[in-house]
């Protein structure tokens, strides 16, 4: 995957971008793992609930795995990603509600229909872990350092979680002698594990869906229960890292951004890893080798 490098303001910054994955975003490594899984279990169907770019990458890869794919999406997103790799295979479902909902309907599909669940959370989210671990290895192999902070956008904290399992994977196996401090960033008003570090309580704790703020724009990290946040907000504890609230017009701007500075095309919730740079404080970031994961492209 391609990784952009730049000097800026007395930090390094490296772009790790997943946008030239087949459908565009990160959720490809962990699509590809569970419908191969799908298929060796001998399972005829996948399904999973989505805000839209999961729903994508898996459409994508049961059509290669010869699976149909059942996706369960809340009724006021906009999947514009998952219309596009919609196929004959495919059947999407509306569902009244937030991601979680569209999730619970998933989980309840496959139990009565004997579809493969790929969920997170799910029994088969192992393999989420698994798939991201390989971004930091990435990361490694490409900058030739152990950078110094990590930089997500965080939803359910899957992919967080998942990176930062990876590093702590080389440093048990001697590969490298740290693990980089892990940066979640999302709007706080959409995203618990953000909201929770922001609070201060040292725990990672639900918010209630009435008091979410949902826009086009922070779709991908909206949230009231992120389903691996406990695992992403020990993670940030930890590795000593933290976490940034965003706003819209900022994860806009970080899209602009990257377009005019590394000529990447990246949605805005993803560009939200570089925005989040200029909410930091310049103490925290200078002088420090910093990569930011752009985790998709505009569709």
């Amino acid at each position: 995957m391609p990784t952009s490098s730049f000097v800026r303001n007395g930090f390094s910054l490296y772009v790790k971008f997943e946008g030239s994955n087949p459908t565009g975003t990160q959720k490809d490594r962990i699509a590809r793992l569970h419908a191969s899984n799908a298929k060796k279990q001998g399972y005829y169907g996948i399904t999973v609930g989505t805000c839209g770019n999961y729903g994508a990458s898996i459409a994508y890869y049961a059509k290669l795995y010869g699976l149909k794919a059942k996706i369960f999406v809340p009724s006021d997103f906009h999947p514009t990603r998952l219309e596009k790799y919609a196929n004959g295979g495919v059947e999407i479902v509306r569902v009244k509600g937030y991601y979680e909902e569209a999730v619970v309907k998933s989980i309840e599909f496959a139990e009565k229909n004997g579809f493969y669940d790929a969920n997170a959370g799910s029994k088969n989210s192992r393999l989420d872990y698994e798939g991201y671990k390989t971004i930091a290895l990435e990361i490694i192999k490409k900058i030739n350092n152990v950078p110094d902070l990590v930089i997500v956008p965080v939803g359910n904290g899957t992919t967080l979680y998942g990176v930062y399992a990876g590093f702590r994977e080389l440093r048990s196996s001697g590969l490298i002698d740290r693990i980089p401090s892990m940066v979640g960033v999302a709007p706080a008003d959409a995203n618990p594990i953000v909201a929770s570090y922001l609070s201060g309580s040292g725990e990672y704790h639900d918010l209630t869906p009435e008091k979410i703020k949902i826009t086009e724009e922070n779709e991908p990290l909206a949230n009231y229960k992120s389903l691996d946040g406990e695992k992403a907000f020990e993670a940030i504890k930890v590795s000593k890292g933290f976490a940034v609230s965003i706003e819209n017009e900022e994860m806009k701007f970080g899209a602009t951004f990257l377009k005019s500075n590394i000529g990447i095309n990246a949605l805005p919730a993803s560009a939200a890893a570089v925005a989040a740079l200029w909410k930091i404080p310049n103490e925290a970031i200078h002088n420090k080798v910093i990569v930011s994961l752009v985790t998709g492209s505009q569709k």
